[in-house]
């Protein structure tokens, strides 16, 4: 899982971290460009004499190696899993199967896993992927495309988002639902969370005895959708999950996993507090909580208490070549040792109208990034002391 690939930190670094009070959070734009996807393009339907630029990266992992996978994420043309080697170098380019979007990925030892929202399956590819690559797929629900009657009936509508590795060894995955913008309806805004085994290939609803509609897409919200990211915390004994429409971080202890996670009751863990459209979550070795924060192109760190210990980020502007420099609706993340990489989705659809950013930023947009925050380093080493930071470093060598 992603936080076994984390490096170790030494208990005085952790405890200068937890130690800092919320009010010491501030905005920072600790960010880089790690990545570029390969530019891609799709003729415009409105006009197909005009080009227009496609690939936004969602779906965000990493495997043991420190390489780094970015699913491109679109509903009419061909998708790929783009992955890049720990200094940003492309590596390979995994062309999807045709009709599939792939969104939420995790890798364990062995396997990639990766969310098809539109068919409701989770594709297994096996490590190390190359362009011949072809996945085994793991049915789980109707789909997106159930929502009109493709492939499946109504009622079995879901929406894969994201996906985590539970400590019994299950994938657990989000079904974030819709609003009627989306779907047409009111009938989809439940959301809920599925489990698959894959040893078994069994999948099931795990849970959806949310009776205040918690998980669920809000009235009057944007974007309309509901839970999404999802994170089991580094001793398995609790999962979290964010609800995009409500900027709500939840917790939830889980039991019995020796034989199978079982939920209990949902507890909120960050409500708002700098968090707008809270996208894809993960946590890092010490227990930092880092979530895409995407209607507002930034990246909050939360520590175990549940306090704020960094907002990170900004949109900086488009290169010359239309690529955007530091965050760009941030959507899918990763913690690999001491870095935290962010894909920008970019989706100018998933924005709202008027939007903090012009119209003419997004039409300049041609390219598409994943960003990359040094963690301890660029942001906790002014509360570290300096022999702590001599240590750590004698420790990697």
């Amino acid at each position: 899982m992603l936080r076994q690939i984390s490096v170790f930190l030494s208990a005085a670094l952790v405890a200068g971290v937890m130690a800092a009070p919320p009010a010491s959070a501030q905005t920072r734009s600790d960010v880089r460009t790690f990545a570029t996807l390969p530019q891609r393009v799709a003729p415009d339907p409105a006009n197909p004499a005009n080009l227009f630029p496609v690939g936004h990266p969602e779906g965000l992992t990493a495997d043991a190696n420190g390489n780094v996978y970015a699913a491109t994420f679109e509903t009419t043309v061909p998708n790929f899993i783009d992955v890049f080697n720990p200094m940003g170098t492309l590596i390979a380019s995994v062309p999807v199967p045709e009709g599939r979007a792939p969104l939420g990925m995790v890798t364990d030892e062995q396997f990639l896993y990766v969310n098809d929202v539109l068919n409701g399956d989770v594709l297994r590819y096996t490590l190390p992927v190359s362009e011949a690559s072809q996945p085994t797929a793991f049915d789980v629900c109707g789909g997106f495309l159930a929502a009109f009657g493709i492939g499946a009936p109504q009622s079995a509508f879901c929406a894969l988002n994201a996906i985590d590795l539970g400590p019994d060894g299950r994938l657990y995955i989000t079904d974030n639902g819709a609003g009627p913008s989306f779907v047409f309806s009111e009938n989809f805004r439940n959301g809920r969370l599925f489990v698959l085994d894959p040893r078994s290939g069994a999948a099931s609803v795990w849970f959806d005895q949310d009776t205040r509609g918690e998980l669920d897409v809000a009235h009057a919200s944007f974007p309309e959708f509901g839970v999404n990211g999802i994170a089991f915390s580094n001793d398995g004994s609790e999962v979290f999950m964010a609800n995009m429409s409500t900027d709500v971080i939840y917790r939830m202890p889980v039991r019995n996993c020796a034989t199978g996670c079982q939920p209990t009751a949902l507890r909120v863990f960050v409500r708002g507090n700098g968090i707008n459209g809270p996208d894809n979550i993960a946590f890092d070795q010490n227990g930092i909580l880092w979530v895409a924060s995407g209607q507002n192109d930034r990246v909050v760190a939360i520590n175990p208490s549940g306090h704020i210990v960094a907002r990170i980020g900004s949109f900086e502007g488009m290169t010359r070549g239309g690529a955007p420099q530091g965050l760009l609706q941030p959507s899918g993340i990763v913690v690999v040792g001491d870095r935290v990489y962010i894909g920008n989705e970019a989706s100018r659809g998933l924005r709202p109208t008027p939007d903090l950013l012009p119209e003419q930023i997004w039409q300049q947009l041609r390219l598409f990034t994943i960003a990359e925050i040094s963690t301890w380093t660029a942001i906790f080493q002014p509360r570290t002391p300096t022999s702590t930071l001599r240590a750590l470093r004698s420790r990697r060598r």
